[in-house]
C-alpha cells in the first residue's frame, strides 16, 4: 500500500511537471515563488549565434563541480556540467541526463539515461559515469558541498544506460537534490586520466570551456553536441566578473555589456525606470536571499543561548534593510523558511525585533556587565573565561561585496551600543569562502547565503548535524533537531511534513546559532535585444541561460 502511495505521488508530480504550461507556476502550496519580473521568454522564432557580454558578480573562486562556493562559480559551471536532472523556469524537477525514473520500492529508485549523451572531448556518457560521480561527491578529500546529502546512499550501474539508487530511508527531497548544480556529472575516465577539476572544465553541458583570464573574463563556446538539441541559441557567453558596482551599472546602461547578475540595490529604482520606458528589462523577487550572522556557539563567548540571542534583540533589521537594501526585501524576523514553501508558519514572524533593553538584560543575566563605564561589557562569573575579560569579537566580511560588508559595519554599530565591542577583518571573497568552513570561536561572520531548492529540505543544510554543511562549520549538534529533519524527510506527506518543519524551524530560532537579518531582492538587468530569459527563484536565473537569444 506504502509503494503504491509513493508511486502515485510521484505520477502526480512527475505529470504537473512536465505539462505545466510556460508562465503556469501551478497553485500547490510548494509552488514556486512568485517574482517580481514580467515574463521575459517571450515568443517568436528564436535565432542562433551572437556572444552574449554577461557581468558575473565576481570572479569565480572554484570551478570544481563539486564544491560550490557562491553564485559567480555556480553559474559558469552550469553552463559548462548537466545534473541528472534539473528545474524548469518554474522550479517544477523535469527529466535531464536522467530521461526517466523508476520508484522500484519505497528506498530503490532506478533512473535511466538519456542515450548518446556525450561529454565535450566526445566520449559518452554513461551509468558507469554517474556511479563515479557521486563516488566522488562522497570523497571527503574532494570537499564536496553536497557530500553530506549523499553520504548514506549507493549508487550502481545495472546496465549501460541505467543507474539504481539505494536509499537508508524514504526520502521526499530525492529528486530536488538530484538537481543541484553540486551533483553534475563528470566524465571517470577524464578524471582518472588526472584532470585538475579546479583547473580544468569538462562536462556534457550546453557549452564548453574555452578559458580564463582570472579577475578579467571567463570564456565558453557553444557545444554543436548538447543532447538538448536545438540548444544552446549562444555562440558563447563572455562572463565578466565586475567587483566595482557603478561600473557595472554604468557598463549595462551605456550598452557597453548585454546582461548583469546582482543588480544592486541603490540602482534598482533607476533600472526598474529605465525598463519601464524600454530601454532595459528586469526581473527580481525577494524569497531565496538573505543576509545572516552566525556564531560558533560551541565555545564561550557564544556557547551561552542568551548571549547568541542578545545578539538577535540588538540587531534593527528595518535600519538594515533601509541603508543596505534600499527597502528592497523584507525583515527576517522569525520563520527561516520562506513564506511561499511548505512549512512556513506565519505565526512566528516576530519572535525577534529590535530591543536594546532586552538584549543588555540577556547579557547581563549571562554574565556580561560594564562595571568599569568604559562602554565595553566583561565577564563575570562565566565560565571558561576569566573574570574581567572585555567582550570584543571579530566581525568578518568580505571587501568585495557592499551588503557583506555593510552588514558587518551596521551590526558591529548596533552590537557596540548593548556593550559588545569589536573590530571588523575585511578579506577577499575566496578567502572569505574558504574562512566560512571553520568559524572560530569570538567571531562573527557577516554572510549572504540562501536557499538552493523550494523544498523545506534546504534546512538539513543549515541544521542537520551530518547532512548538512553548516552545522560543522560552526560547530553545533542539536539532536532533537536532527531526528526531526530524519523524520521529515523520509515522509510524504506534506501536512506532516510541514509540522515537522516548522517544530525545527521554532527549535533553531530559539537557539539562534543564525541571527537572520534581511530576506534581498535579488535581480537581472539586460539589454532589450536580450531575449528568451525570465528571472527565476533566487539566485538560479542563469538556468535559463541555454534558451537566450540575442534579438540583434
Amino acid at each position: 500500500m506504502y509503494k503504491r502511495l509513493i508511486l502515485l505521488i510521484f505520477v502526480l508530480v512527475f505529470a504537473a511537471a512536465c505539462a505545466a504550461p510556460a508562465g503556469d507556476s501551478g497553485t500547490t502550496e510548494n509552488a514556486a515563488p512568485e517574482t517580481a519580473s514580467e515574463e521575459m521568454a517571450e515568443s517568436g522564432e528564436p535565432k542562433f549565434g551572437g556572444i552574449l557580454t554577461y557581468g558575473l558578480v565576481g570572479d569565480p573562486p572554484s570551478i570544481d563541480p563539486h564544491t560550490q562556493r557562491g553564485a559567480a562559480d555556480a553559474t559558469v559551471k552550469a553552463m559548462v556540467y548537466d545534473t541528472l536532472l534539473r528545474w524548469d523556469r518554474e522550479m517544477n524537477i523535469v527529466p535531464n541526463l536522467a530521461e526517466s525514473w523508476e520508484l522500484i520500492d519505497d528506498t530503490t529508485i532506478q533512473l535511466k539515461l538519456v542515450e548518446g549523451v556525450l561529454f565535450h572531448d566526445g566520449s559518452e556518457l554513461t551509468a558507469e559515469d554517474v556511479v563515479f560521480t557521486f563516488e566522488r561527491i562522497k570523497n571527503p578529500d574532494v570537499g564536496a558541498t553536497s557530500a553530506g546529502t549523499f553520504k548514506d546512499i549507493t549508487f550502481e550501474q545495472i546496465d549501460t544506460y541505467t543507474v539504481q539508487m539505494n536509499l537508508p530511508a524514504p526520502n521526499a527531497a530525492i529528486f530536488q537534490n538530484l538537481a543541484r548544480g553540486d551533483t553534475a556529472i563528470v566524465s571517470k575516465a577524464w578524471v582518472e586520466s588526472g584532470a585538475d577539476l579546479n583547473q580544468e572544465m569538462m562536462g556534457s553541458g550546453p557549452f564548453t570551456y574555452v578559458g580564463r583570464e582570472p579577475g578579467v573574463s571567463f570564456e565558453i563556446a557553444r557545444n554543436p553536441n548538447y543532447f538538448r538539441a536545438p540548444l544552446p541559441y549562444l555562440d558563447g557567453v563572455k562572463f565578466i566578473p565586475y567587483t566595482d558596482e557603478t561600473a557595472k551599472v554604468t557598463a549595462i546602461r551605456t550598452g557597453e555589456i548585454d546582461f548583469i547578475d546582482y543588480v544592486p540595490w541603490l540602482d534598482m529604482d533607476e533600472i526598474e525606470q529605465l525598463a519601464a520606458a524600454g530601454e532595459l528589462k528586469f526581473g527580481s523577487d525577494s524569497e531565496a536571499l538573505f543576509m545572516t550572522l552566525y556564531m560558533n556557539p560551541s565555545e564561550p563567548p557564544f556557547d551561552d543561548k542568551r548571549v547568541r540571542q542578545a545578539v538577535a534583540w540588538a540587531i534593527n533589521r528595518d535600519a538594515v534593510g533601509r541603508s543596505i537594501f534600499f527597502g528592497r526585501g523584507k525583515a527576517m524576523t522569525g520563520s527561516f523558511i520562506p513564506a511561499t514553501f511548505l512549512g512556513y508558519d506565519a505565526s512566528l514572524e516576530g519572535t525577534y525585533g529590535y530591543d536594546q533593553e532586552k538584549a543588555m538584560a540577556l547579557l547581563d543575566e549571562a554574565g556580561w556587565r560594564d562595571e568599569d563605564g568604559d562602554g565595553v561589557r566583561e565577564a563575570y562569573g562565566v565560565e571558561g573565561v576569566e573574570d574581567g575579560t572585555p567582550f570584543m569579537v571579530n566581525f568578518l566580511a568580505t571587501n568585495q561585496f557592499a551588503m557583506h560588508y555593510n552588514l558587518a559595519e551596521f551590526a558591529q554599530a548596533m552590537l557596540t551600543e548593548v556593550g559588545i565591542g569589536g573590530t571588523i577583518e575585511l578579506v577577499d571573497w575566496p578567502t572569505r569562502t574558504q574562512r566560512r568552513l571553520d568559524v572560530q570561536p569570538w567571531e562573527i561572520q557577516a554572510d549572504g547565503l540562501g536557499q538552493s531548492v523550494t523544498d523545506p529540505s534546504f534546512m538539513d543544510i543549515y541544521y542537520h548535524s551530518t547532512r548538512g554543511q553548516w552545522p560543522g562549520r560552526m560547530h553545533f549538534a542539536v539532536p532533537e533537531v536532527d531526528a526531526l529533519l530524519d523524520q521529515a524527510i523520509s515522509i510524504y506527506d506534506e501536512a506532516e511534513r510541514a509540522a515537522l518543519y516548522n517544530e525545527v524551524d521554532k527549535i533553531m530560532l530559539d537557539e539562534a546559532f543564525f541571527v537572520y537579518v534581511w530576506r534581498r531582492e535579488q535581480g537581472e538587468a539586460m539589454q532589450p535585444y536580450v531575449m528568451g530569459f525570465s528571472h527565476t527563484f533566487g539566485a538560479n536565473s542563469y538556468m535559463v541561460l541555454p534558451e537566450v537569444w540575442l534579438d540583434k
